[in-house]
């Protein structure tokens, strides 16, 4: 797969969770929930939850953390997928 497209897939990834967790209710309301829990702890926190720009930047840091030092084997950003590919 070219690095183009796993960047497209992943963009769009991105997107679509921020999309869910800044401006859906989910299921059983859900994201509000998890939006009035970050309110609760801290003013700063409860405003990345309803920023478009602010969640996605965010969360792309939190998911190449996690793809690096938790799920070694598989590419989930893109910056790991030339380097670490299963066979």
């Amino acid at each position: 797969m070219s690095n183009a497209l796993i960047i497209f897939i992943y963009s769009i990834f991105l997107f679509g969770i921020s999309w869910m967790f800044v401006f859906s209710d989910g299921p059983f309301h859900i994201f509000t929930h998890i939006r009035n829990i970050a309110n609760s702890i801290s003013e700063h926190f409860g405003q990345m939850f309803q920023c478009m720009v602010c969640f996605p930047s965010n969360l792309s840091w939190l998911m190449s953390l996690i793809d690096w030092f938790l799920i070694k084997n598989v590419a989930l950003t893109p910056d790991a997928a030339p380097t670490r590919r299963l066979t």
